[in-house]
């Protein structure tokens, strides 16, 4: 019988084992997205910070892996009544044009009798996954603020660069410090005397890195890619950065060598919305939208990821990659001096 992490094998001694670490590690199968989640801390985690900071993701049937930086403590199942309430735009905390879903479709509200998946966080907070919603509940509560930048949140188990918001409002707050396991410091003054209530919700933090591409390995060649076009969902007024990698040069972006080098490579920033000069675009649901680069190497990696002012400006926007068509041609033998 086969290992079912044959793609990750390393992953699993990254794993924290240390301050009962190995307790704290839980897996649930969620049967309708036909995917498993375990909650697992990284090695970053200490005696002072010790809860889990990631949730690793399996989908068993395409046979694929991602991690999403969560802290979650514990997962479960929960069935939900026979007169469980759908959502109504009325109680939506999102606007109609972010929800990733079709009003009125089979998630637009919790199904009575649906056996759902549940987590529980450090602090006690419950919550209900879905994987059809693009936003995080409320699950941190905030014990006091200093009138400034200063936020105490107990066991907050967040890292600098993390991003946050306050009771699910549209604007991302990054976490400019860490001062303890109880404090932080956020990008926004809270500017009056707090009194309490206050609750902050994780923003996730889009950063995908495609696997190093190359069709021409078997004729012993580079490959140059000069166009990636993106079949995408639209989104009003939805951005993401697209960056790229050659011949295993990881952490080297082209995008960034070209700005100091001023190569004129193109944007960096592949729209989602509607082309202003494509009207019919504005019926569609999915756009197939382009970039350009100037890539030659002897594999070329993508990096999809929300740059800082994306996070901040549009916190909470979805992002759903249908398929990839890449225009590209084999250039001279790997071996070639």
């Amino acid at each position: 019988m086969d290992r079912i992490d044959n793609k990750i094998p390393d992953l699993v001694f990254s794993i924290h084992n240390q301050n009962q670490a190995v307790d704290r590690v839980a897996g649930i199968r969620d049967y309708e997205t036909e995917m498993v989640y375990w909650t697992i801390p990284s090695n970053t985690r200490t005696s002072n910070n010790p809860y889990c900071d990631k949730v690793l993701v399996y989908n068993y049937m395409n046979n694929s892996w991602a991690i999403n930086h969560d802290s979650f403590t514990t997962f479960g199942y929960y069935q939900l009544s026979d007169d469980t309430p759908g959502l109504t735009w009325g109680d939506a905390d999102m606007t109609w044009g972010s929800a990733s879903w079709a009003w009125g479709g089979i998630y637009s509200g919790l199904i009575g009798r649906r056996l759902a998946i549940v987590a529980g966080n450090q602090q006690g907070w419950i919550v209900i996954v879905r994987p059809d919603v693009s936003y995080n509940s409320a699950s941190l509560q905030v014990t006091n603020n200093d009138g400034a930048y200063t936020y105490t949140v107990i066991d907050h188990n967040l890292k600098e660069n993390d991003y946050v918001n306050f009771d699910g409002a549209g604007i991302a707050l990054r976490v400019t410090e860490v001062v303890d396991k109880d404090t932080v410091k956020l990008g926004i003054r809270y500017g009056a005397v707090y009194k309490g209530g206050l609750t902050l919700a994780r923003v996730s933090k889009i950063d995908i890195r495609t696997k190093e591409y190359n069709f021409y390995v078997d004729k012993n060649r580079n490959m140059y890619l000069s166009q990636i076009a993106f079949l995408v969902d639209k989104i009003t007024n939805g951005q993401i950065t697209i960056d790229y990698y050659i011949s295993s040069a990881y952490g080297f972006s082209m995008m960034a060598e070209g700005d100091i080098t001023g190569t004129l490579i193109g944007s960096s920033t592949l729209e989602l919305d509607a082309y202003a000069l494509a009207p019919f675009e504005e019926m569609q649901e999915r756009v197939w939208h382009s970039m350009y680069t100037q890539a030659e190497g002897e594999c070329i990696q993508l990096r999809i990821y929300y740059s800082p002012d994306q996070m901040v400006n549009r916190a909470g926007l979805p992002f759903t990659l249908h398929a990839l068509i890449f225009l590209c041609q084999p250039t001279t033998m790997q071996l070639q001096g």
